[in-house]
């Protein structure tokens, strides 16, 4: 049993934020000790854990503790006796991300029941099926443009696949063997980008990556292939770049930016400080993408979470005289 100061430290959360998720949610109920004092059990960890990751995505506090009670209750019911525990089937499907949005410029209509439904790279994943993958990959791209089918599906996607995992619905080799897939068509898509003519206009040269100690990358990857093909002259460093490779990458090519993604809160302070380092190389402009990109305030420029926008956001501060 953990006291809820070491519970919270196991969540990552302050003891309050505990505390309100379980006057208001009622998300677990620890017991007491012969003192009153709150003791959490492993299993409580867990679901509390779970709500955090579901949170951290974008999820309302109680949807992620609904999400929660979905999951935790069948498996109460099988400990009792009263059906089988619930399998990652069964799980899974609860996970959707709210607010994904469907496909709806760039591609072709969809006739009824041709559309897959959500969660077919959670599958993939559960089953360790790298064929899968690829076929929903090529589906979905051969139905809309590049920067919709990252926006309305992949995107989504690929969190519906990180929260499978972070509830154990999906295997580490589950998760690596779909990221994999991935960032091999991505790749692909990124090679394809900058054998295509250059435009008349001049290209201005964007470095993207990731800084030290991050590496989820299929999101910055990505949105340096739209990037590419919006016709910028991208150079993708890829993934836990030291500072000072950084700063001598932007000087070797003049860099007219440097974009960055912030996809964890742990992410924070490593991009904050290569933001900085890249500001002091006289690097014009220095943005940032991901889920925390919110958190680095006034130390780089947030382009938003949709990659269409941000490429907007990108090109008019590239162009900005002033800078």
């Amino acid at each position: 049993m953990y006291t809820i100061k070491h519970a919270a430290a196991l969540v990552g959360v302050p003891e309050a934020t505990l505390r309100a998720w379980e006057r208001r949610y009622g998300v677990v109920s620890p017991r007491r000790s012969s003192g009153g004092y709150r003791l959490y059990s492993p299993e409580d960890v867990a679901a509390l854990r779970h709500m955090h990751a579901l949170v951290g995505a974008g999820w309302s506090a109680r949807q992620a503790a609904d999400a929660v009670a979905s999951i935790a209750s069948p498996a109460r019911a099988a400990q009792d006796g009263d059906r089988a525990a619930p399998t990652v089937g069964d799980v899974v499907p609860s996970l959707a991300v709210p607010g994904s949005d469907a496909l709806v410029e760039g591609g072709a209509a969809r006739p009824p029941g041709e559309q897959p439904e959500g969660g077919e790279l959670v599958d993939a994943a559960r089953f360790l099926d790298a064929a899968a993958a690829s076929q929903v990959l090529d589906w979905h791209f051969a139905r809309g443009s590049f920067e919709h089918v990252l926006d309305g599906w992949l995107l989504p996607e690929l969190e519906r696949v990180g929260l499978a995992w972070e509830v154990g619905a999906v295997t580490v080799a589950g998760e690596h063997l779909v990221a994999g897939v991935v960032h091999r068509r991505l790749s692909a898509a990124f090679d394809a980008a900058g054998a295509e003519p250059p435009p008349s206009t001049e290209r201005p040269r964007v470095l993207t990556g990731l800084a030290p100690g991050v590496r989820h990358e299929l999101g910055m990857l990505a949105f340096a292939t739209a990037a590419r093909r919006r016709g910028f002259d991208v150079v993708h460093l890829g993934s836990d770049l030291p500072v000072g490779e950084w700063q001598a990458a932007a000087r070797h090519h003049g860099a007219r930016a440097a974009v960055l993604a912030v996809p964890s809160q742990d992410d924070v302070e490593p991009t904050r400080e290569a933001a900085r380092a890249l500001r002091a190389a006289d690097v014009p402009v220095v943005a940032v993408g991901g889920r925390h990109q919110d958190l680095l305030g006034e130390d780089a420029l947030q382009l938003g979470h949709r990659i269409g926008p941000a490429l907007d956001r990108l090109s008019a501060a590239v162009r900005d005289p002033r800078r």
